[in-house]
């Protein structure tokens, strides 16, 4: 490990400390979220960069408290009306204990005041950046009521990697009332807060033109000092648009975006998204060298939630309308799904309604025990246990959501590895014997039969015959996330939302909706129920059966990371920070491991997972008993066949592998060694 890679483990490990064990995050919060960075810390709030524990994406968490005056529960009410590119989306918010919580996607790219850093902004580069924050502003401000931003500076303009522009923090941020005369609290980062902001008069769409042209200014000279600034800007054409940005007055100023876009029209300017462009090109570059902070993620993993809702949580009343497949079953559980179809998948799906909040059978619930569900609860009958019966259930539950990069077939004997977009057999020694696929895989492998199962990078599901010269069949039709086998079935998650469960044979034939969940994290499938943490009731954990939409609530509490293995639910309990257990039916508590954990994987040895705090990943016995260290590292991993395999989180990249009992470990093999 280089000084970088080592500083950074110890930075995150030191954050991690200090929020989770110091008591700064509520434990709501510790189970949803892991700190990579603190990106800002001013008096009363912090900007963290996170990674959600659910989604493996990367996410802005703010916090701050309910007495300052950029509160994090008020931007959450801003950003939940809002729905425009370059505007980031927000997934929630949370207030205890005089804190209020917001998080919010992450935009990968740096702020302007970074990349000026490296030299100022040509006047083409400045205008093509003016166009495309009046392009957001226009938006904002064309809202009833409009809504006016009042902190737009370079800080909070992040250059993306394809030269397109990101606007952040709302904190700020205030409706237009046509009746106010000023605004109630001077709020807004001086250099670039026209005299309205400070008394004089209320805020208005004025009053971001006015920091727009700041911010001009600034681009061309290195500092946001309007003083004499048409001396020290030689371009004629800027400095006219700059004029009248800045007006002192606001009526003398451009009275609407749309009148700067006509003004930077009349220049005649070329699109000049290539010089822009190289700028973005360094500063990618640069972001690489800083630490890869900036990797390119998929960062909309949850939905835009209504203002006022909890983190994560929704509102919602069903509109069901029956399927009209086979004997699956249809949308009783007010989700609107239609039925599942017939056991062969052959019905027609029903038509979808508007996600609503599970209707709860306290019969259901009663029956998941041993008398009831005994496949789900004993191993079955005439095999080892099921769980490794792969004609059956296909990869372990806790592996897919772990990103599905590994899995293990014939008993066990072998296993299958994907790391840098190519799918490796290695035996159980840990040596790679063949390259089985090259070239574009992602994730979701699993195994059912002799098929392996996976998807590319573009969620296309693809099947290779294992004993047939590796030949590759592809679902065009199927864009999916994860891929869960049960009952030799064939399940999947849809790439769009990563939650809308669908069925289809293993051949891919006849997809069919088969269950709506607003937010269903953390799924596992087994014997046809669907146990998940609702993201829309608190991640409370619940069950539904597949085929007639029973739901019932298991655990009442916040939970993360939920592993089901022979009758039992391991979890991470958010409440109480620590890894536990109970029985199908919520009964029999224990607490198995008295840390916040995350990536959970329960396999025959034990559970397997990382320590939010210590950053190291470990196995402990069902019962709390023989704790083993097996890495000193913060990673994600799969548990397939004997082995632990690991790799960077964010990364495609698998690193090594370790023995489950501890006993060997190993770098990955290079694609080299395959032959």
């Amino acid at each position: 490990m280089d000084d970088a890679a080592a500083f950074l483990g110890s930075y995150k490990q030191a954050l991690a400390q200090e929020v989770v064990a110091g008591g700064i995050w509520p434990p709501e919060l510790v189970g949803l979220y892991e700190p990579e960075s603190c990106l800002k810390h001013s008096g009363a709030k912090e900007v963290y960069l996170v990674t959600d524990r659910r989604t493996g994406g990367r996410v802005v968490l703010r916090a701050s408290d309910l007495d300052a005056g950029e509160r994090a529960d008020v931007e959450h009410v801003i950003l939940s009306r809002l729905d425009f590119p370059g505007i980031p989306k927000t997934y929630g918010t949370f207030v205890k204990d005089g804190r209020s919580y917001l998080a919010r996607e992450y935009f990968e790219g740096e702020p302007l005041d970074q990349v000026i850093a490296r030299g100022t902004f040509t006047p083409p580069q400045i205008l093509q950046i003016a166009r495309q924050v009046c392009a957001i502003l226009g938006y904002l401000h064309a809202q009833d009521p409009p809504v006016i931003h009042r902190d737009i500076k370079p800080q909070n303009i992040i250059l993306r990697p394809d030269g397109s522009i990101g606007l952040t923090d709302f904190g700020i941020a205030r409706t237009y009332k046509a009746s106010s005369t000023s605004d109630t609290q001077q709020m807004g980062t001086l250099l670039y807060a026209p005299p309205e902001q400070y008394g004089y008069a209320q805020s208005s769409p004025q009053t971001d033109i006015y920091a727009l042209g700041i911010v001009m200014i600034y681009l061309a000279t290195g500092y946001p000092d309007r003083r004499d600034f048409s001396t020290r800007i030689a371009d004629a054409r800027l400095r006219s648009l700059i004029e009248k940005c800045i007006a002192f007055d606001p009526q003398d100023r451009f009275q609407n975006v749309q009148q700067v876009l006509r003004r930077i029209d009349s220049f005649k300017t070329r699109r000049l998204r290539r010089a822009l462009g190289i700028a973005a090109a360094c500063c990618a570059v640069v972001l690489l060298v800083v630490g890869g902070w900036f990797v390119a993620n998929n960062l909309l993993g949850g939905e835009r939630q209504p203002a006022g809702t909890v983190l994560g949580q929704g509102d919602g009343t069903g509109n069901e309308e029956d399927g009209s497949g086979g004997a699956d079953g249809s949308g009783a559980d007010g989700s609107g799904a239609g039925g599942a179809g017939g056991s062969d998948g052959d019905g027609t799906p029903g038509t979808t309604g508007t996600p609503g909040t599970p209707s709860e059978d306290s019969d259901f619930l009663s029956a998941l025990s041993n008398a009831d569900y005994p496949s789900i609860n004993n191993p079955r009958p005439g095999t080892h246990n099921w769980l490794y019966d792969y004609n059956y259930a296909g990869n372990l539950q806790g592996n897919i959501n772990n990103g599905g990069f590994a899995a293990s077939a014939d008993n066990g004997s072998s296993l299958f590895v994907i790391s840098d977009g190519s799918i490796y057999k290695l035996n159980n020694k840990g040596d790679v014997v063949a390259e089985v696929y090259s070239g574009g895989a992602k994730g979701g492998l699993n195994i059912c039969g002799t098929n392996l199962y996976f998807t590319d990078t573009r969620g296309t599901i693809r099947r290779i015959e294992l004993r047939v010269g590796f030949n590759v069949t592809t679902f065009e039709d199927i864009r999916a996330d994860k891929i869960y086998f049960d009952n030799g079935r064939l399940y999947y998650t849809d790439i769009l939302d990563n939650l809308s469960l669908y069925t289809c044979k293993t051949n891919g034939a006849t997809p069919t909706l088969t269950d709506v969940a607003a937010q269903a994290y953390y799924s596992n499938i087994v014997e046809g129920v669907r146990f998940y943490c609702d993201g829309t009731d608190g991640n409370r954990i619940y069950a539904r059966e597949l085929s007639t939409g029973k739901t019932a609530l298991v655990f009442d509490k916040p939970a993360t990371w939920i592993s089901v293995w022979n009758g039992r639910i391991y979890f991470g309990d958010s409440t109480e920070s620590c890894l536990s257990s109970i029985k199908l039916d919520g009964s029999d508590y224990q607490v198995v491991y008295g840390q916040p954990c995350y990536y959970l994987v329960a396999s025959t040895r034990g559970i397997f997972a990382v320590d939010a705090i210590k950053n190291e990943l470990f196995v402990v016995g069902f019962n709390s008993g023989n704790h083993q260290v097996l890495l000193d590292e913060s990673v994600e991993f799969c548990v397939a066949g004997d082995w632990v395999v690991y790799r960077n989180r964010n990364s495609d990249t698998v690193l090594g592998m370790v023995r489950q009992d501890g006993t060997e470990s190993k770098l990955f093999p290079a694609p080299a060694a395959t032959g």
